[in-house]
Parts: C-alpha cells; structure tokens; sequence
C-alpha cells in the first residue's frame, strides 16, 4: 500500500509540474509579457527536485517511524522556504526593485507547489 501512495505521488507531482510549467510559460508569460524564459525552466525545475525530495523523504519517514512523519515534513517545509530564498538570491531577485513582477510570480507558484505537497502528504498524515 505504501510504495502505490509513491508512486502515485510522484506522477501526480510530474503531471502537476508539468501542467503548472505550461500555464506558466504559455498564460502568465503571454499575459505578463515577460521575457525571461529560461527562468521559467529553471523555476519548475527547482520546484520539481524540492518537492520531490520532501515527499520522498516525507514518505520514508513514514515508513520507518510513522509518528515523526509531521514533524519531518513541518521541517522540511521550513527547508523549503529557506532554499527557495536562496534561489531568489541566486537569480539577482533579492533587493532588486524591477524584479517585482517575477518575485511575485514565483511566490505564486511557490504556493501552488507547496499546496500540492500538501494534498500528497494529507495520505500520509492520515494513516499515523
């Protein structure tokens, strides 16, 4: 039972990502005009390996010590945000003001991604 919520986890993450990367490189880019497409890449790319690693870790938590598996995933939200922080900085989008509109866009996804962690961990949470 364990290994199907996996598996079925990690193809909801990739038909998520990829559904995701299309609204945003097709609607949002054309409505927004932005002109950074490789950003965009890289932006799912990013989301995809992050929340990939927590919902695996999450789930092999859950596997070997089911009453820690919150705590492991409040943790690794945490990690998250502090990651994706750095990322922002990596791409010069820190403290510059110009940059107001891709901050805010990848906030929004940021948030898009971390409620479909969620809805795939809620299983998890669910059957300690």
């Amino acid at each position: 039972m364990g290994k199907n919520i996996q598996i079925k986890g990690i193809g909801l993450i990739i038909v998520g990502a990829l559904f995701l990367f299309a609204t945003h490189k097709f609607a949002i880019t054309q409505f927004l005009e932005l002109g950074a497409t490789q950003s965009i890449l890289d932006q799912h790319l990013f989301f995809i390996s992050i929340v990939g690693m927590v919902f695996l870790s999450t789930a092999i938590t859950h596997h070997f010590s089911p009453k820690n598996t919150g705590f492991v995933f409040l943790g690794l939200l945490l990690a998250k945000m502090i990651i994706a922080s750095l990322f922002i900085y990596k791409m010069g989008w820190f403290d510059a003001e110009e940059f107001w509109i891709d901050k805010a866009v990848f906030l929004g996804f940021y948030f898009l991604y971390t409620i479909l962690l969620i809805v795939l961990i809620i299983p998890f949470l669910k059957r300690i």
